[in-house]
């Protein structure tokens, strides 16, 4: 993001103080800011993103802001946690002072974050789960393993931002420890925890609370009916109760929700987003279009293409006027450039429980072990030079990912194994690439599931190209997307 009018430490220092302080004081910083991150981001000429990518990345920060605020308004995060928070975000992520030290000697830039599974294990085992998770998966990584991990990705890139999936995180125990010891002695990083919420009571909270580094993102899959038929019978109230000791303790939470063919209108309608966001808490939210991987694979459940270009619109919608960060993983991508999987600057990795280097989340094929990696006397940078990684890498920049002018590719579908599993597939056996589980041998090996992903990745470019032509890149008339 092109901050340069605001990015001075003086700015960002007074912008935290005044956030805290609240009143006419947060008010106005809010409105002064809102006025130079516009002048910064939209009216500033950036060399290689188009000008409605930068209104995009305008409103997600501008949502973000104002989601702390109301946060601190409503006594929704607690002073000290604001300060833990605002302290490393301030100088590890956004001013990015530690990377911008490690850059001369690097080269190159480097990833944000990371993603680690330390355990597969789960308490429940919710249909269609990406992970397929349950109480009897192994014992995954061990804790030393995600320490150094953790200590890489700062030493070598100044990363102090980590994302921690599951399986439940809150169920890890390895070596003695688990996920509040690791963000307790990590106090120069934030971890966002994906957590199904069962786990987290009184002392859970406090330990957070005390840690000041760790926000839980609580998963959904809307209303109650919707929320207990895929988790199982009373989750929804336990994760409200969740919720609301959270709340009670001052630390900010989100939301996660899987939309898929049957649920989208309904996470995405005005009282569902009033409710979670602006009536019971929630600082942020994703919204994360359901893939057929994982436990039992189904196509059709993906959101039709018709309706995935309504959602892009109405996620906009929602950041814009609400004010309200709720992305959506794959249509809110112009916000962050396109896909950001494969270790690309500014974008992240995936470590799974069994220590799997995967280029995404979402991507159930591995280039490496981290544990081959380090036996072998390497570090993280040795994952980025994997086959996979370089060769998703080459195509992000072939679609578009820092070039100059209006060549960039069609950013509302930039995801190669939801958009571009044609192109994706001949990838994957070039560099043979390990699939890590059935789900990933079927994509490679069922004609069916081929077949089923090329076809969708091609209808949701003939829908969205002339979004992209029109809206991004000034190009033809203007009109109404959606169905």
């Amino acid at each position: 993001m092109n901050l340069k009018p605001i990015a001075n430490e003086s700015i960002v220092t007074a912008l935290v103080r005044q956030l805290k302080e609240g009143g006419e004081a947060r008010n106005k910083l809010i409105s002064d800011l809102e006025a130079l991150a516009w002048i910064g981001m939209v009216e500033t000429p950036h060399p290689n993103k188009p000008r409605k990518v930068m209104e995009d990345q305008y409103t997600y920060l501008m949502a973000i802001l104002h989601g702390v605020a109301r946060a601190l308004d409503k006594d929704w995060m607690s002073g000290p946690v604001f300060d833990r928070l605002a302290g490393i975000f301030t100088d590890g992520v956004f001013l990015r002072k530690t990377q911008q030290k490690k850059m001369p000697e690097l080269g190159f830039h480097p990833p944000h974050f990371v993603v680690v599974s330390p355990s597969a294990q789960c308490n429940l085992k919710c249909k269609g789960c990406y992970a397929e998770s349950d109480a009897k998966k192994g014992p995954g990584l061990d804790y030393s393993l995600v320490q150094r991990i953790v200590d890489d990705k700062l030493n070598l890139w100044g990363g102090h931002f980590t994302v921690l999936s599951g399986g439940e995180p809150l169920l890890w125990k390895s070596q003695g420890k688990g996920v509040l010891d690791l963000a307790e002695e990590n106090p120069e990083h934030i971890f966002l925890m994906y957590t199904n919420g069962l786990l987290i009571d009184e002392k859970t909270a406090i330990r957070m609370k005390k840690a000041g580094n760790m926000t839980p993102c609580l998963s959904l899959e809307g209303w109650e009916e919707r929320t207990d038929a895929r988790r199982g019978a009373g989750v929804y109230k336990k994760v409200l109760a969740a919720m609301d000791i959270l709340r009670a303790h001052g630390v900010p939470f989100g939301i996660s929700v899987t939309g898929d063919r049957h649920n989208w209108q309904e996470v995405l309608a005005d009282d569902f987003v009033d409710y979670f966001f602006l009536e019971n808490g929630a600082v942020y939210g994703f919204l994360f279009q359901y893939l057929p991987i994982g436990r039992d694979p189904d196509p059709d459940r993906m959101i039709h293409p018709a309706d995935r270009a309504f959602m892009f619109e109405r996620t906009r919608e929602i950041l814009r006027e609400k004010k309200v960060f709720y992305v959506d993983f794959w249509n809110s991508s112009p916000g962050c450039n396109g896909c950001i999987g494969a270790g690309r600057a500014g974008g992240y990795f995936y470590i799974d429980y069994n220590g799997n280097l995967c280029p995404c989340v979402f991507m159930p094929f591995s280039a490496g072990k981290v544990q081959d990696l380090y036996t072998a006397g390497g570090d993280l940078n040795q994952a980025l030079e994997t086959p996979l990684f370089k060769k998703l890498r080459a195509w992000q920049k072939d679609y578009g990912f820092l070039s100059t002018g209006h060549n960039q590719g069609n950013w509302i579908c930039p995801c190669p194994i939801r958009d571009h599993w044609d192109i994706l597939e001949p990838m994957l056996r070039e560099t043979a690439a390990e699939p890590t589980g059935p789900d990933g041998l079927a994509l490679l090996e069922d004609p069916f599931f081929s077949q089923k992903m090329a076809e969708y990745g091609r209808a949701c470019r003939e829908l969205t190209n002339p979004i992209w032509k029109r809206d991004y890149l000034n190009q033809g008339k203007k009109g109404q997307c959606g169905k």
